[in-house]
C-alpha cells in the first residue's frame, strides 16, 4: 500500500497508486520487482518515489529496495520534473507543463514511470 507524507490524496490518486503498484513491475537482474509508491509533498517540493523490491511468496525474506526512481517538482518553476535513478545516479530532467495541485503531479510521475518500463 503506498505512503502519502503531507498529501490527502484524492480518489484519482488513490486508484492510479493502487492500478501502480498491482499491476507494474520490472525485470531486473533476473528476478521480477513489485513497485511501492511515497509521496512526499512539502510547500516548496512535491516528491513521488517509487522503491522496487523482489515480490516474494509470504514467509520469505529478502533485500529491501533493488531499484528506485524519485520523481521531484518544484511547485515555483512549474516546468521540470527531475527524475533520478539509483542504478545510474543521475538525475535527469523531464519535461512537463505545471500541475495544478499535487494529486495531478502523483498520477502523472506514475503513468510517465509506467509508460517508461513499458518502452524498454
Amino acid at each position: 500500500m503506498a505512503h502519502f507524507v503531507g498529501l490527502k490524496p484524492n480518489s484519482k490518486a488513490v486508484k492510479a497508486t493502487e492500478e501502480f503498484e498491482n499491476k507494474v513491475s520490472v525485470r531486473r537482474n533476473n528476478r521480477r520487482l513489485q513497485g511501492k509508491v511515497y509521496t512526499d509533498i512539502a510547500d516548496d517540493q512535491w516528491a513521488v518515489s517509487i522503491a522496487y523490491n523482489m515480490v516474494k511468496e509470504p514467509g520469505l525474506w529478502g533485500s529491501e529496495n533493488d531499484f528506485e526512481v524519485k520523481y521531484s517538482y518544484t511547485p515555483q518553476t512549474g516546468d521540470v520534473v527531475n527524475r533520478l535513478e539509483t542504478s545510474d545516479g543521475d538525475e535527469v530532467p523531464v519535461p512537463a507543463e505545471s500541475f495544478p495541485g499535487p494529486d495531478e503531479f502523483v498520477i502523472w510521475a506514475l503513468q510517465k514511470e509506467s509508460a517508461l518500463l513499458h518502452s524498454v
